[in-house]
């Protein structure tokens, strides 16, 4: 399965070199919460998208900020891809489009409850359909002339990736040649209060991977990539950016919100990645991880790790973005998926976060610089989410 389009847009910048570049610098980019009263909440930041960083259009503007979100990295997947034509139609009518998200436009929804409880009736309907996941796909097949069947997928903080590899799935079956797939995210009260309330937001600094971690950083972004089969590809004369080789997911039904703590569906949802590529472990030179800085994930994931890698686990470099990023949710495994691509494509793993004190076990793991550490050819990707959700995609050169 090639890759031949890649769009993202992020609180770290407006494309993805501009995305690359923030998060190589290493900076974080959240800034305080303002869209929303967040009294009561500890955390006061977050990783929001800079206005100008959205396709500005009079037609977008009752548009969910999610959707906007991702109208702007669907463009520019499309026109990665070559399939962008004039007026923003897509050059394939048929294309198939699967998105993926938690919480859609939930600020729509909040604006409809504020105002059925104050007894108003005008809006609610129009809030109430924008409101639904579903207005995503919808909203980017009505503007780019797409016909084909769309898909939306929700399953926690996996979604991204189960999207993208489900995707995948679909092609490699014969059913279609090409399909659209992607994430978008945006920050509303509901999310923002929902993670205070389970005191996972850090009042300090998000830091993956540390021993003294204390929570994440919440953020909003969008990424798509274009996924086709090999004699579409061919048919078309186009140059892949990368191949997708392998996808895994595992459930592990531990607990609501916390992983097993030994990380075991993330375990075998790497085994299974890696065993669909015909990849060894030892040939994984970079793996992009879900990396959240809560206490419960990050020692999870340090586990399932040292099960699949065992010896070898100090010459794979690996990091998490999401002290850059924030922690995106139903984006998330999208925006990792296409920066653990344009990591592969640069031969430059994404450097983790500086940290004083990391947690033993990784602590020789962590991707210091952008030079690749092991000589390997694969670079993987992993998410887990609520609900015991595990993913993992590894990407291979085209």
């Amino acid at each position: 399965m090639y890759v031949t389009g890649l769009g993202v847009v992020s609180a770290a910048g407006a494309d993805l070199d501009a995305v690359w570049a923030g998060i190589a610098a290493g900076q974080p980019v959240v800034k305080p919460v303002r869209q929303f009263d967040i009294r009561g909440c500890e955390c006061r930041v977050a990783a929001q998208v800079d206005e100008a960083a959205l396709i500005a259009a009079p037609a977008h503007a009752r548009w969910p900020r999610c959707v906007r979100l991702g109208h702007a990295a669907f463009d520019a997947a499309l026109l990665r891809a070559g399939l962008l034509g004039a007026k923003s139609r897509c050059l394939d009518p048929a294309l198939p489009l699967w998105c993926s998200t938690t919480g859609g436009g939930t600020e729509y929804g909040e604006a409809c409850i504020i105002r059925a409880r104050a007894g108003q009736r005008v809006g609610i309907v129009a809030s109430a359909m924008r409101y639904q996941a579903r207005y995503l796909p919808h909203a980017l097949q009505e503007t780019y002339g797409l016909r084909g069947a769309a898909t939306t997928l929700s399953n926690a903080c996996a979604s991204g990736a189960d999207l993208i590899g489900t995707a995948a799935s679909l092609i490699a079956s014969g059913r279609v040649e090409r399909i659209a797939a992607g994430g978008a995210e945006s920050l509303s009260s509901l999310l923002f209060h929902g993670f205070s309330c389970l005191r996972a937001l850090s009042p300090t600094t998000c830091r993956p991977f540390s021993s003294s971690r204390d929570g994440l950083w919440l953020g909003e972004g969008a990424a798509f990539v274009v996924l086709e089969s090999a004699a579409e590809v061919s048919r078309r004369k186009v140059t892949p950016l990368a191949r997708l080789a392998g996808y895994g997911q595992a459930t592990d039904l531990h607990h609501l919100t916390h992983p097993h703590p030994q990380g075991v569906a993330l375990a075998q949802a790497l085994r299974q990645a890696l065993e669909q590529a015909g990849v060894a472990p030892e040939e994984v030179a970079y793996l992009n991880t879900h990396g959240t800085a809560t206490p419960a994930n990050d020692e999870a994931e340090g586990h399932a790790y040292e099960s699949v890698f065992g010896d070898y686990l100090p010459r794979v470099g690996i990091s998490s973005i999401k002290n850059i990023t924030g922690h995106t949710l139903g984006a998330a495994g999208a925006i990792e998926a296409v920066l653990t691509i344009e990591a592969l494509r640069r031969a430059a793993p994404l450097p983790a976060a500086p940290l004083a004190d990391p947690l033993p076990n990784l602590a020789a793991s962590l991707a210091r610089s952008r030079e690749p550490r092991a000589s390997g050819r694969a670079f993987v990707s992993t998410n887990s989410g609520f609900g015991g959700a595990n993913a993992a995609l590894v990407f291979l050169p085209a």
